[in-house]
């Protein structure tokens, strides 16, 4: 309840600044398994549903701020299933859209974003497991009318679930390197309604 009263002061607050965009959506996040030692854990595909602030800082930039979450069950599992668990997944996410318009109607548009993903286990053995995470998307924007449109779009989901920082010298100097990866992505697809607010 605290985070729907929160979203509502910012989309309040936002409706000042020129071309203003909030979406809600639902959809369908695909499966995805992640293979280690001691078996396969796999998150099984489930229906998503979410809410999208975008706010422009120039004609062709907006920032994102968006929250998604899914109700879904994992599963680890060798030669036979060992454990099984509900899990509600939430992604929590800051990042840039780029629209490009077709038309006065249609724009699309490619985004980016980078944030939180909670794994929250219903069960009270397991903690709630926290990643750094990223998305990429590509939609488009339909417009109805000037304030309201359908909104479709499909994204990359991807957990971050290892990373290092390398330190190196050689004949030709010194340098460091940075990596990251996930073994757990997933991706969605999505539709819903998009409103402007403002000017």
């Amino acid at each position: 309840m605290r985070k729907l009263i929160l979203f509502a002061f910012i989309i309040l607050g936002s409706t000042a600044i020129a071309q203003t965009d909030v979406s809600a959506y639902y959809g369908y996040q695909f499966g995805s398994k992640a293979y280690g030692y001691n078996g396969t854990l796999k998150l099984k595909g489930a229906g998503n549903y979410g809410a999208i602030l975008e706010f422009g800082v120039r004609p062709d930039l907006m920032i994102q701020l968006q929250y998604m979450g899914s109700s879904t069950y994992a599963s680890l599992s060798s030669y036979y299933e060992i454990a099984k668990a509900d899990v509600n997944v939430n992604y929590y996410q800051i990042g840039i859209i780029r629209p490009f318009p077709v038309n006065d109607k249609v724009e699309v548009f490619g985004s980016f974003s980078m944030g939180a993903t909670q794994f929250a286990i219903q069960e009270a053995q397991y903690s709630d497991e926290w990643r750094f995470s990223i998305t990429l998307g590509l939609g488009a924007k339909i417009w109805i009318t000037d304030k309201v449109g359908i909104r479709l779009q499909s994204r990359l989901l991807a957990p971050i679930n290892w990373a290092g920082l390398g330190f190196f010298c050689g004949t030709g100097g010194c340098g460091t390197s940075v990596n990251a990866g996930s073994t757990f992505i997933s991706g969605d697809v999505s539709g819903g309604l998009v409103f402007r607010l403002g000017n």
